[in-house]
């Protein structure tokens, strides 16, 4: 296997890996708070506006968790903080 490969896929493993690790930990916690109505469920921190085009992160707030599936892709780099810069 080719070390460009190797790295994706430690990459993705990384990803699964802190998802499971937020997951856990928010049963532990007893659950995420629900969103504010009218908000994605896919976010935490920010009430990011449940619509169906997409949102950059200027639309936005920044700093805030995905706790779901990132159908903005608020979180370039994957570890579950979105719109860091």
């Amino acid at each position: 296997m080719s070390g460009n490969a190797t790295t994706a896929i430690r990459a993705a493993v990384g990803v699964a890996d802190r998802a499971l690790n937020r997951v856990e930990q928010q049963r532990k916690d007893g659950g995420p708070n629900p969103p504010p109505d009218g908000c994605d469920p896919n976010y935490s921190g920010y009430g990011v506006p449940l619509v169906s085009y997409d949102l950059n992160c200027e639309d936005v707030g920044s700093y805030f968790q995905v706790v779901g599936y990132d159908k903005h892709g608020f979180d370039g780099d994957s570890d579950g903080t979105a719109c860091e810069s």
